[in-house]
Order: C-alpha cells, then sequence, then structure tokens
C-alpha cells in the first residue's frame, strides 16, 4: 500500500513541474448520428421533446464579455485567469407542456467530472476579486445556482459554469444536465464537446 501512494505522490509531483493543462477551447462534438431529439445549429447544441426544449451555447471569454456588456452588468468572471480552467454555458430551458412544471437542478449538471457552480462555490471563486460586491450581484442575476421551478409556457436562459480541474484532461467532454423533470417524465440530457488543451509551465 505505501509503495502505490508513493507512486501516485511521484505521478502527482510529475504533473506539476511538467506544468498546467490550460483548456483553450470547447466546441460541441456532433455524432454522425444524432441521437432522437438532438441537434446542433452552428454551436448551438439543441435538444427538443414532446415536453421541454433545451438550447446550449459554450462561450468563449470574448463572448461572455459581451454577454454582460449588453446587460449592462459587470463580468464576474473577468478576472479569471486562463489556467483557472473556467467553462461558461448559455442555457436556455422552455417548458412546452400546457400544464405542469420543468423541475431543473443546475447543481446536478455536470461537465466531464466538474460540477456546476452553486452559490457557495460562486461566493468562494469570487469573494476576493476586485469589485466583488458587483461581480457577486452580477453573477446572482446571471448563473444558474438554484434548483428551478419553471411553469408551463415559459422560459428561462441564465449561464452555467464550471471549473475544469482534472489534472489527466481529455478531449472530450460531456456536459449532462442530470435530473430534469417535466410532469411525470424525467430525462437526463447529454451534449458532448470536444476540448483542446495546452500544457503551461507549472509555478
Amino acid at each position: 500500500m505505501k509503495s502505490c501512494a508513493l507512486c501516485v505522490l511521484l505521478l502527482a509531483v510529475s504533473a506539476w513541474a511538467g506544468g498546467v493543462e490550460v483548456l483553450e477551447s470547447i466546441v460541441p462534438l456532433p455524432s454522425k448520428k444524432m441521437p432522437q431529439g438532438y441537434s446542433l445549429e452552428g454551436e448551438i447544441w439543441h435538444y427538443r421533446d414532446a415536453n421541454l426544449d433545451v438550447k446550449v451555447t459554450p462561450l468563449t471569454p470574448e463572448a461572455r464579455a459581451r454577454y454582460y456588456a449588453e446587460k449592462q452588468l459587470e463580468d464576474p468572471f473577468s478576472g479569471v485567469l486562463p489556467r483557472e480552467n473556467l467553462v461558461v454555458m448559455r442555457l436556455r430551458v422552455e417548458n412546452l407542456q400546457k400544464d405542469g412544471t420543468v423541475e431543473f437542478s443546475p447543481t446536478a449538471c455536470m461537465l466531464g467530472n466538474s460540477l456546476a457552480f452553486d452559490d457557495t462555490y460562486v461566493y468562494q471563486f469570487l469573494y476576493k476579486e476586485k469589485n466583488a460586491d458587483a461581480k457577486l450581484a452580477s453573477a446572482g442575476k446571471t448563473l444558474f445556482m438554484k434548483h428551478l421551478s419553471l411553469p408551463a409556457g415559459t422560459w428561462i436562459e441564465h449561464l452555467l459554469a464550471f471549473q475544469y480541474d482534472d489534472p489527466y484532461p481529455t478531449k472530450k467532454l460531456g456536459l449532462i444536465l442530470g435530473g430534469i423533470s417535466a410532469g411525470a417524465e424525467g430525462v437526463d440530457i447529454v451534449f458532448p464537446f470536444k476540448a483542446t488543451f495546452k500544457k503551461e509551465k507549472g509555478p
């Protein structure tokens, strides 16, 4: 057991010494045969069934900055360094039902093995930032962070934020929107993405 623990430690030290993996881009990864209900419209993943309509768009830092500028809000992530591997997705959810709510928990969403930010993580991530109060207020207005009950015939669009922290990055990442229910129906929606990394020297 001690030798195995030593191996793990040596691997970790080696990875640290060799640098850090920085996420350069993340784009939709379509399959040759799309599953039922899925489609790709440019950079926008789309899922639709009889009860709900879901669209997801990955935002580059520039697109994220435009998003906040258009809303005349402080970009809460303007000071985040590339090596922190922040990923922001714009998510639109529409309830197509005539009766019944769509129930959605952002905390059940994952990108690879990384959970979506909740309100506690957002606070921990931003409270030391310059203009922290404005950034936290902006995040509260624009991020999915708490359980949502969406009435019939309505829609909402906010952002999901993730920090990809796997030391052994993969080129294929799934965005999993777990635990969505529409009336008596439950569905897990998975959007595949292609990730590109580059290695930077460690601190």
